[in-house]
Order: C-alpha cells, then sequence, then structure tokens
C-alpha cells in the first residue's frame, strides 16, 4: 500500500503543522500581521489534511472518517468566509 502510506504520513505532516500555525494564530494578538500569516497557513495545512482524509477513507473505506473529513472542510471553508 504505496499510496496509503504516503497519504498517511502526508495527513500526519500537515495535520502537526495545522496545529501548530493553529496554536500561534490563538496565541498571537487578533489582526496582527503574523496572526494572519499564521491563520492563512492554518487554512492551507488544514486543506491538505482534509484531502488526504478524503484519500485515505477512499482508500481504506470508512464512512465515519469520510463523514467526519467532510464536516471538518465545512467547518474549515465557514471559518474562512467569516474571516474573510
Amino acid at each position: 500500500m504505496p499510496f496509503h502510506d504516503l497519504f498517511l504520513w502526508s495527513h500526519i505532516l500537515f495535520g502537526s503543522l495545522a496545529l501548530a500555525a493553529g496554536t500561534l494564530a490563538m496565541i498571537v494578538e487578533k489582526g496582527r500581521s503574523l496572526h494572519r500569516k499564521a491563520g492563512r497557513i492554518f487554512a492551507a495545512a488544514m486543506t491538505a489534511v482534509l484531502t488526504t482524509a478524503v484519500a485515505l477513507s477512499l482508500l481504506d473505506p470508512n464512512p465515519f472518517l469520510f463523514a467526519v473529513a467532510l464536516f471538518s472542510g465545512y467547518l474549515l471553508f465557514t471559518g474562512w468566509r467569516a474571516a474573510g
């Protein structure tokens, strides 16, 4: 399963990046340049997490995790719309 492992490790990498960027965005004062940059990195990393999660749930079918991925994508989209 080389594709499964590639998507899994990418999912872990981007999830870790999203966790770090999200934490930084929460710590830095709202409206500052660093806050906005961290938020953009968080959104980009979460988009990659969403993409890899959907791929993983299709390679190893799991309807629950597929639904969690779609719901997380919905929350990411609505958060991005509210921020912009």
